[in-house]
């Protein structure tokens, strides 16, 4: 698989990933227009309006902050999972090392004992 094959691989994958977001895009764009031409009469209220666009962002904000909070959780849970992994490593570093020090000074006693 040469350069031109990889190349061609990268432009499938980013081409399935972005399909969504440029349709998504598109329907967006096609509805917009089709609201700039559609002549309806405004309600009744624009205060009721205004109160239903605020609790829909109400809504929002409060998706967004349980979302932010079981982040949260997910990187306290990790962050521990990973300090005891690496206290793990550096006992593991440090036996490693002694297990080193003790062999080579066996090799060294047994090579200089010998003469």
């Amino acid at each position: 698989m040469g350069l031109w094959g990889v190349l061609l691989e990268f432009v499938r994958t980013a081409a399935t990933h972005a399909a969504p977001h440029v349709a998504k895009g598109a329907v967006d764009i096609a509805r917009e227009r089709m609201n700039a031409t559609r002549t309806e009469p405004q309600a009744a209220d624009p205060v009721e309006q205004l109160n239903k666009v605020f609790s829909a962002i109400e809504l929002r904000l409060v998706a967004a902050e349980q979302r932010a909070a079981a982040t949260e959780e997910q990187m306290t849970a990790l962050q521990d999972y990973f300090t005891r992994k690496w206290a793990s490593a550096r006992i593991w570093v440090i036996g490693l090392l002694a297990w080193n020090a003790v062999v080579t000074a066996v090799l060294i006693y047994v090579l200089f004992a010998r003469r």
